[in-house]
């Protein structure tokens, strides 16, 4: 029993790094997007968005994309091979859909 939870403990990174990765690949992929004829000066934020050039943008959110598969990968290995209970995704799903 001790060793099954450790193995369990073991996929809870996998399964954070894949929360943890999606917004940021959304928010690099998809870039920063302003309303179309609002010159920036008007535009109203609650928080001021980072000025990042755009290829720093691209590397961070692929960098993020790729670890998100590689992510998703291992959990859906652990869990074809019973490794990790199906009802992980049941909470993996949102959280994950929410950052997207």
């Amino acid at each position: 029993m001790a060793e099954k939870r450790k193995r369990r403990r073991r996929l809870a990174v996998p399964a954070a790094g894949l929360v943890v990765s999606v917004p940021i690949a959304v928010w690099g992929l998809i870039g920063q997007r302003n309303a179309p004829g609002v010159a920036p000066a008007k535009l109203d934020y609650l928080i001021e968005p980072w000025h990042l050039a755009r290829s720093t943008t691209l590397l961070l959110g692929g960098g993020a994309a790729a670890l998100a598969v590689a992510c998703a990968g291992v959990l859906l290995a652990a869990t074809r091979a019973g490794r990790l209970p199906r009802a992980w995704w049941q909470v993996l799903l949102p959280l994950v859909i929410a950052g997207a």
